[in-house]
């Protein structure tokens, strides 16, 4: 099942506050254990301006360790000064552009808000339609065609809240994490 992850951020200062917290990010939304999860992207938005770093599926080179993902977000951070509308490769399989959050929702016909009310987690049930899940770091985006989900968000980090909701799905689906790896 095809999985999008977008971590919202009010303002670029608090993006690059936040970047340690936001590496690994990258790294639970995009990793298993022998490699790179195929299904799933990562998409870090600021909402005050828009800005977007966003980690395809095409994302190549990229270790588990934070120190080297830190790398790739400082020349992200570098770009966000110079870049207007037209988005801008940074590095293999990640870009940077300028833009509106609904951009990244779609194509996703299961869109999910992070949040302390909704549906619970257990109650999701994957159906292989594409997923959208927003994770809010400190801002919380207003969007109405979305359904909330209840997480611990006041209690876990984004990058736990992601490593949560990958283990469910990927049980929930019957495969593990094995089920979900590039081979």
């Amino acid at each position: 099942m095809r999985r999008r992850f977008i971590v919202t951020v009010s303002s670029l200062k608090e993006m690059k506050e936040y970047a340690p917290p936001l590496a690994r990010c990258v790294t639970a939304a995009l990793m298993v254990s022998h490699g790179l999860r195929g299904e799933a992207d990562l998409v870090l938005h600021e909402l005050e301006g828009g800005f977007s770093v966003h980690f395809t599926q095409r994302v190549r080179g990229v270790r588990p360790d934070e120190a080297s993902v830190m790398g790739i977000l400082a020349r992200a951070f570098r770009a966000a000064e110079c870049t207007g509308e037209a988005p801008r490769s940074v590095y293999s399989g990640v870009i940077v552009c300028r833009g509106r959050l609904q951009q990244f929702l779609t194509g996703f016909p299961g869109k999910w808000l992070c949040d302390t009310q909704g549906l619970e987690l257990r109650q999701l049930a994957p159906s292989g339609d594409p997923v959208a899940f927003i994770v809010p770091l400190d801002a919380a985006p207003q969007l109405a065609a979305v359904t909330r989900l209840k997480c611990p968000i006041d209690l876990l980090w984004p990058d736990q809240l992601i490593s949560l909701i990958n283990v469910w799905l990927d049980r929930a689906a019957g495969g593990g994490a094995c089920a979900s790896r590039r081979c």
